[in-house]
């Protein structure tokens, strides 16, 4: 019995020994694969910065006034807005999630575009007609025609999902990106735009906006490090402008969709 007792233990010391063993074999296997899935991980954590520059074109008029000026008229019809272009300090940071795809926020310097007012042909040849009754109105917009009345700030972070075209190897490789874009305006009269109103204080207030974006372009890489980039982006805004003073108010709204070249070197670690 003494002998059986003996193999026994042993036995089982043995299988202890053995599942103890085995345990660690599977555990620094264990380690080893998490170890391995996350050096592949934060080597597919490629981070890339692009510092450059934009060219705005914002294809914005706004619609016909709608509403009183500050001295209790009515606004006049074909009497708007157009937003000038602009250019502007570009950058962004992209995360590559694969060779192909990768997650890039977008932004720039909020630039300031020149604001002009525009008077249609037939405003300007009411204000022609002495014998219509707002014939000084009339005249009184056309005075300003063309001229900077104001100034829009503009800031408009954009997300975008991309798709880089050809191997990663490739030195040059199209990319199209879709994402969202948000918009947020602010206006300020000019010493012009002043005069528009005879000296009248006013507020402006502009909506934000939130759409849809798209961009396309092409990235050469100069090495493992540097690329120059070249962009088309656009996206669809819609605002509306309320304008205030002596207890009157009119609006007028903007759709547009801007045209934004863009030109970088981008920087990849």
């Amino acid at each position: 019995m003494s002998i059986l007792r003996d193999v026994a233990f042993r036995d089982s010391s043995l299988f202890i020994l053995t599942l103890h063993y085995l345990n660690m074999k599977i555990s620094t296997l264990t380690l080893a694969t998490v170890a391995t899935l996350l050096a592949g991980t934060a080597g597919a954590q490629t981070y890339t910065v692009k510092v450059g520059g934009a060219y705005i074109v914002p294809n914005a008029t706004s619609s016909d006034f709608s509403g009183q000026l500050p001295n209790g008229y009515a606004t006049r019809s074909g009497v708007n807005l157009e937003v000038q272009a602009k250019a502007t300090l570009m950058f962004s940071i992209e995360r590559a999630i694969n060779d192909n795809f990768g997650v890039e926020l977008v932004m720039g310097l909020p630039p300031k575009h020149d604001v002009k007012l525009k008077v249609s042909d037939a405003t300007r040849a009411a204000a022609a007609n002495t014998s219509n009754p707002y014939h000084a109105l009339d005249q009184h917009f056309v005075d300003f025609a063309d001229q900077k009345v104001a100034t829009v700030k503009q800031m408009a972070p954009t997300l975008f999902f991309n798709y880089k075209f050809g191997e990663a190897s490739a030195h040059c490789r199209p990319y199209l990106g879709l994402g969202i874009n948000y918009t947020k305006m602010d206006a300020d009269l000019t010493t012009t735009g002043e005069a528009l109103y005879n000296g009248v204080p006013m507020t402006q207030k502009l909506t934000s906006s939130i759409a849809p974006a798209v961009q396309a372009g092409v990235t050469y890489k100069i090495d493992k490090t540097w690329s120059v980039n070249m962009g088309l982006v656009s996206t669809f805004v819609s605002s509306n402008l309320t304008v205030s003073g002596n207890g009157y108010t009119h609006t007028a709204k903007f759709d547009f969709t801007p045209t934004v070249y863009t030109a970088s070197v981008g920087y990849s670690f």
